[in-house]
């Protein structure tokens, strides 16, 4: 008794037009191109989340003359926001496509920033990290979605929203 039934295999593929050794450079030079455009961004916005992590509290106990809860709430402002924002994110890129939702987020990371870096009162400080979590997940999720997109596997669409409208293997009772 089996519980899952296989996908019907695929009524052509890339070997039917190129040989078997130049479908793997065109697979090669597809992996790259994706892992480039996914991950270069990642890193570059990564690295610059990392570098203000040990500085925030830094910048809110000694110029903004903030009390210890509050620099523990403008420390974890990134990962509260991150929270709010995931479920909606991921409804607002359903809605608009990951092109939008990247730009989003990065614009959203962008006004962040300068808005704690300029920020004259711990509440704006909080408020700029909690807007950064926000943009942070908004762009993680566009990347994700973009990589779901990317990657055609029929066991992947299990994943998605639209795969439970029958693109998945069904269940046999």
């Amino acid at each position: 008794m089996t519980f899952f039934s296989p996908p019907d295999p695929p009524t052509h593929s890339i070997s039917m037009f190129f040989s078997a050794m130049e479908a793997a450079a065109f697979s090669r030079r597809a992996a790259v191109g994706l892992a480039v455009a996914i991950y270069g961004p990642t890193i570059v916005v990564f690295v610059a989340r990392s570098i203000c992590v040990p500085v925030l509290p830094l910048f809110a106990r000694q110029t903004l003359g903030a009390s210890d809860s509050l620099v523990g709430l403008s420390a974890s402002g990134q990962g509260l926001g991150s929270i709010f924002a995931s479920a909606g994110s991921g409804l607002f890129i359903g809605h608009c496509g990951y092109e939008v939702g990247l730009n989003t987020g990065v614009a959203a990371m962008m006004v962040a920033s300068c808005l704690a870096g300029l920020a004259q009162h711990v509440g704006l400080l909080v408020l700029g990290q909690v807007l950064y979590g926000c943009g942070w997940s908004t762009f993680t999720v566009s990347l994700q979605t973009r990589l779901r997109q990317a990657i055609d596997h029929p066991y992947l669409v299990l994943h998605s929203a639209r795969g439970m409208e029958g693109d998945a293997p069904t269940a046999r009772a």
